[in-house]
């Protein structure tokens, strides 16, 4: 994270403990994403966001072990602003794919 400050990191598999060690990780590295199966803490979206912001949340489901109706669901119903949900349903991974250069 340190030594590739530029290219953003996306930690996709987060457990329901995860907090205390990633927390201070997101606090120090703006590079560092995480997906939106935070969803299975209680009230980890609208935590995450709080403290970090929409933008640092992708959308995922765990698909094809979950359900993606779940993953939707669980933003639709969170308790955060329109605009965050969409952050985090497509505004984010947008951003992060707009940055993609390609070269020949």
């Amino acid at each position: 994270l340190m030594t590739h400050s530029s290219l953003p990191i996306v930690v996709t598999s987060i457990y329901y403990a995860a907090d205390r060690t990633l927390f201070p990780l997101l606090d120090r590295h703006d590079n560092l994403y995480i997906v939106s199966t935070i969803d299975r803490q209680y009230l980890g979206i609208e935590d995450y966001t709080a403290r970090f912001g929409a933008h640092r949340i992708l959308f995922g489901s765990n698909y094809p072990r979950s359900s993606m109706g779940a993953s939707v669901s669980s933003i639709l119903l969170s308790r955060i602003d329109q605009t965050e949900k969409a952050r985090i349903a497509s505004g984010t991974i947008e951003t992060l794919m707009g940055g993609i250069v390609y070269e020949s």
